[in-house]
């Protein structure tokens, strides 16, 4: 394979297809998948630590879900009152 079909696997298309392409159930990428998915495409293994590394080059970047109160914590709170303690 020439180097131009090598630059075009590394990009990491294969990883916008999303997991449940690769035979996941659900639509999140964990390290461990993407290792996973690394091995049986390329036959080369790499630690978590060097998966992550690897994403950062190729432009990926971690996506996490903002932090606070859940959908059932909103439902339970009184509107307007912020942390519900008493002072």
């Amino acid at each position: 394979m020439g180097s131009v079909g090598r630059r075009d696997e590394v990009s990491g298309w294969w990883l916008d297809a999303g997991p449940v392409v690769h035979g996941w159930d659900d639509a999140r990428w964990t390290l461990a998948r993407v290792a996973e998915v690394i091995e049986r495409r390329f036959s080369v293994s790499y630690t978590l630590r060097g998966v992550s590394y690897l994403l950062h080059r190729i432009g990926y970047s971690q996506q996490v879900p903002p932090a606070g109160r859940s959908n059932a914590t909103r439902r339970r709170s009184r509107p307007g009152i912020v942390g519900g303690g008493r002072r």
